[in-house]
């Protein structure tokens, strides 16, 4: 019964690459992370101290590592994205994709 899991249609792994793109936009441009700023040993404690949260996307436009094509490229990329949106498109190709997998297992039992 495993074995059948490893098996993905072409049509899965089409489904899987949208996904994984609309993945991207998301957690890159609108899901803030926490970066560890400093680490030190209080005793034998750990204490550890956080920077503000911000984007993939804030923090890589707060460096000179782009030029400034790509800097306007990704500005505006996350102009034209709504995130609500995305999130939803994310949710709705998640469930197309359960369905999908659970057709298969049915039709393969």
């Amino acid at each position: 019964m495993w074995v059948s899991c490893l098996w993905t249609p072409a049509s899965q792994v089409a489904a899987l690459d949208a996904l994984y793109e609309q993945m991207w936009l998301y957690y890159n441009l609108f899901q803030p992370v926490l970066h560890l700023a400093q680490k030190t040993m209080v005793g034998d404690k750990v204490v550890r101290k956080w920077d503000a949260a911000k984007t993939p996307y804030e923090r890589l436009s707060r460096t000179a590592i782009l030029s400034p094509e790509q800097q306007a490229q990704l500005q505006r990329l996350y102009e034209q994205t709504n995130p609500f949106q995305l999130r939803e498109a994310i949710y709705r190709r998640l469930e197309a994709l359960w369905e999908m997998a659970s057709a298969q297992s049915s039709s393969a039992a």
